[in-house]
């Protein structure tokens, strides 16, 4: 099946645990949406600007949405790697606008800048993977991975934490 010129069509059987949208209850017949967090690159801002657009009249309901898209989540593969919240980011984009507005800043660190950086370089050059590298986050607490890449400066991991209050 093209996915691309598919469009919407009965892939899930969605419900709701409490039987409300079952006949006779006040949300029969309701429609769904679903929404991919893991492999579409369109459902984190999809679900973030949901999370904007309900904020004021359901602020957990907006937290929670926000704290799932930016759940931690284990890095994979043995190469580059990215978190589902920055995997439809694109060049030009304010990510650290972005990250700010959801309560998050930004930290990152050059693997040249790892005490082991020699044999991480050497083992790097030599396999053309990064799994080897277990990047130090930058100092203080909190900080999750959200992304392990190569740049033109060399490689780089990427993090985030909660706004820490000064």
């Amino acid at each position: 099946m093209d996915q691309s010129t598919t469009g919407l069509y009965p892939k899930f059987h969605v419900h709701r645990n409490d039987g409300r949208d079952q006949p006779g209850g006040d949300r029969a017949c309701t429609d769904y949406l679903v929404m991919d967090l893991t492999y579409d690159e369109h459902a984190v801002p999809a679900a973030l600007a949901y999370a904007d657009s309900c904020r004021d009249r359901y602020p957990q309901l907006a937290d929670d949405i926000v704290a799932k898209v930016f759940a931690p989540q284990e890095r994979s593969g043995d190469e580059f790697w990215s978190h589902r919240c920055v995997d439809w980011i694109r060049d030009g984009f304010d990510v650290r606008a972005w990250l700010e507005k959801y309560g998050f800043e930004y930290g990152y660190r050059m693997m040249e800048a790892e005490p082991d950086a020699d044999l991480l370089f050497k083992t790097y050059h030599e396999t053309k993977k990064l799994l080897h590298w277990i990047p130090t986050p930058p100092a203080g607490d909190g900080w999750m991975p959200i992304a392990i890449d190569d740049t033109d400066d060399g490689p780089v991991a990427a993090w985030i934490r909660k706004k820490v209050e000064a």
